[in-house]
């Protein structure tokens, strides 16, 4: 949109000349007065847009760290249970092989 400057009306300017030149300008501030209100209105909805993104994104956030500390806490739990089972395998095979070095020195 390009604003040219009117011409300052004088004392010599006929009537309805300076009539229709002060109408113009008005027509135009007018114009700008609106442009700045819409200016004003995206500045506002992109700072409730922005606003509403940071919270999505925390909330999204934060729902994915809960999700893998509860994957964190299984994985511990079947990396305790599997150890557990192996130690147990591990006792038994012990004890057997000591049955047998002690039948073995009889």
């Amino acid at each position: 949109m390009s604003f040219s400057t009117p011409q300052t009306p004088s004392a010599e300017t006929p009537l309805a000349t300076r009539v229709a030149l002060e109408n113009g300008l008005r027509s135009k501030l007018t114009g700008m007065e609106n442009a700045i209100a819409r200016v004003a209105s995206v500045k506002s909805r992109l700072r409730k847009n922005a606003e509403q993104a940071r919270r999505d994104l925390s909330q999204t956030i934060s729902a994915q760290m809960e999700a893998l500390r509860f994957r964190e806490q299984q994985l511990i739990r079947e990396l305790e249970d599997a150890v557990q089972k192996k130690e147990s395998v591990l006792a038994s095979q012990q004890e057997n092989l000591n049955l047998h070095i002690g039948e073995i020195e009889k």
